[in-house]
Protein backbone atom coordinates (compact mmCIF):
# COMPACT_ATOMS: atom_id res chain seq x y z
CA UNK A 1 0.00 0.00 0.00
CA UNK A 2 2.88 2.34 0.73
CA UNK A 3 4.41 1.55 -2.53
CA UNK A 4 1.46 2.95 -4.23
CA UNK A 5 1.31 5.76 -2.61
CA UNK A 6 5.00 6.88 -3.25
CA UNK A 7 4.59 6.03 -7.08
CA UNK A 8 1.17 7.97 -6.98
CA UNK A 9 2.71 11.10 -5.23
CA UNK A 10 5.53 10.74 -8.00
CA UNK A 11 3.46 10.79 -10.78
CA UNK A 12 1.37 13.85 -10.06
CA UNK A 13 4.40 15.45 -8.82
CA UNK A 14 5.92 14.34 -12.66
CA UNK A 15 2.69 15.90 -14.24
CA UNK A 16 3.25 18.93 -11.91
CA UNK A 17 6.35 19.44 -13.54
CA UNK A 18 5.98 18.89 -16.85
CA UNK A 19 2.98 21.09 -17.17
CA UNK A 20 4.70 23.94 -15.31
CA UNK A 21 7.24 23.74 -17.88
CA UNK A 22 4.85 23.66 -20.68
CA UNK A 23 3.00 26.82 -19.25
CA UNK A 24 6.22 29.04 -20.00
CA UNK A 25 5.80 31.17 -22.72
CA UNK A 26 8.83 31.63 -24.82
CA UNK A 27 9.73 34.72 -26.40
CA UNK A 28 9.56 34.41 -30.21
CA UNK A 29 11.83 36.58 -32.18
CA UNK A 30 10.56 37.54 -35.50
CA UNK A 31 13.54 37.15 -38.01
CA UNK A 32 12.81 40.78 -40.88
CA UNK A 33 13.22 39.59 -44.07
CA UNK A 34 16.52 40.95 -44.59
CA UNK A 35 18.18 38.86 -42.31
CA UNK A 36 18.45 35.47 -44.84
CA UNK A 37 22.42 35.37 -44.91
CA UNK A 38 24.72 35.07 -42.47
CA UNK A 39 26.66 37.88 -41.36
CA UNK A 40 29.72 37.89 -40.39
CA UNK A 41 31.41 39.53 -37.64
CA UNK A 42 35.53 39.73 -38.93
CA UNK A 43 33.90 40.69 -42.98
CA UNK A 44 31.09 42.94 -41.84
CA UNK A 45 30.24 43.99 -38.59
CA UNK A 46 34.29 44.53 -37.20
CA UNK A 47 34.67 46.85 -40.15
CA UNK A 48 31.61 48.39 -39.85
CA UNK A 49 32.98 49.18 -35.94
CA UNK A 50 36.21 49.88 -37.01
CA UNK A 51 35.37 52.79 -39.37
CA UNK A 52 32.13 54.19 -37.31
CA UNK A 53 32.57 53.46 -33.71
CA UNK A 54 36.21 52.29 -32.72
CA UNK A 55 37.77 55.88 -34.47
CA UNK A 56 40.23 58.48 -32.87
CA UNK A 57 38.27 60.14 -29.79
CA UNK A 58 35.30 57.54 -29.59
CA UNK A 59 35.58 53.99 -28.72
CA UNK A 60 39.12 53.36 -29.42
CA UNK A 61 41.46 52.38 -27.24
CA UNK A 62 44.00 55.66 -26.77
CA UNK A 63 41.87 58.20 -26.61
CA UNK A 64 38.47 56.43 -25.46
CA UNK A 65 36.45 59.69 -24.16
CA UNK A 66 33.17 57.50 -24.14
CA UNK A 67 33.84 55.25 -21.81
CA UNK A 68 34.13 52.06 -23.20
CA UNK A 69 35.90 50.54 -26.03
CA UNK A 70 34.32 48.80 -29.37
CA UNK A 71 37.82 47.37 -31.08
CA UNK A 72 37.51 43.55 -29.87
CA UNK A 73 34.99 40.62 -30.31
CA UNK A 74 34.16 40.84 -26.84
CA UNK A 75 33.90 44.22 -26.41
CA UNK A 76 31.08 44.55 -29.62
CA UNK A 77 29.24 41.15 -28.16
CA UNK A 78 29.28 42.88 -24.59
CA UNK A 79 27.42 46.21 -26.15
CA UNK A 80 26.17 45.36 -29.38
CA UNK A 81 22.14 45.79 -28.69
CA UNK A 82 22.64 48.90 -27.28
CA UNK A 83 24.91 50.25 -30.23
CA UNK A 84 21.90 48.77 -32.04
CA UNK A 85 20.04 51.07 -30.22
CA UNK A 86 22.26 54.51 -30.69
CA UNK A 87 22.74 53.77 -34.02
CA UNK A 88 18.74 53.37 -34.23
CA UNK A 89 18.35 56.64 -32.89
CA UNK A 90 16.63 55.73 -30.08
CA UNK A 91 15.36 58.21 -27.78
CA UNK A 92 16.58 56.37 -24.49
CA UNK A 93 20.23 56.77 -25.81
CA UNK A 94 22.66 59.12 -27.46
CA UNK A 95 22.37 59.20 -30.82
CA UNK A 96 25.45 57.54 -32.58
CA UNK A 97 28.28 57.46 -34.39
CA UNK A 98 28.11 60.92 -31.96
CA UNK A 99 27.53 64.26 -33.51
CA UNK A 100 27.58 62.21 -37.38
CA UNK A 101 24.51 61.81 -39.41
CA UNK A 102 22.77 58.27 -38.88
CA UNK A 103 24.07 55.39 -40.36
CA UNK A 104 22.62 53.91 -43.63
CA UNK A 105 19.56 51.74 -42.76
CA UNK A 106 21.53 48.60 -44.53
CA UNK A 107 24.22 48.73 -41.81
CA UNK A 108 22.42 49.34 -39.16
CA UNK A 109 20.38 46.20 -40.66
CA UNK A 110 23.44 44.18 -40.85
CA UNK A 111 23.84 44.82 -37.03
CA UNK A 112 20.65 43.79 -36.35
CA UNK A 113 20.52 40.37 -38.32
CA UNK A 114 24.19 39.80 -36.56
CA UNK A 115 22.57 40.45 -33.39
CA UNK A 116 19.31 38.16 -34.11
CA UNK A 117 21.63 34.99 -35.37
CA UNK A 118 23.48 34.88 -32.13
CA UNK A 119 26.22 37.51 -32.46
CA UNK A 120 28.74 34.83 -33.61
CA UNK A 121 32.35 35.13 -33.58
CA UNK A 122 32.71 34.39 -37.16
Amino acid sequence: MRSLFVFGFSVIISMLLVMCTKDKTEKLIEIPEYCTTAVSFSNTIKPMFDMNCSTSGCHDAATNTAGYTLITYQDILEEAEASLEAMQHNPSRVAMPYLSPKLADSLIQLLECWIIQGKLNN
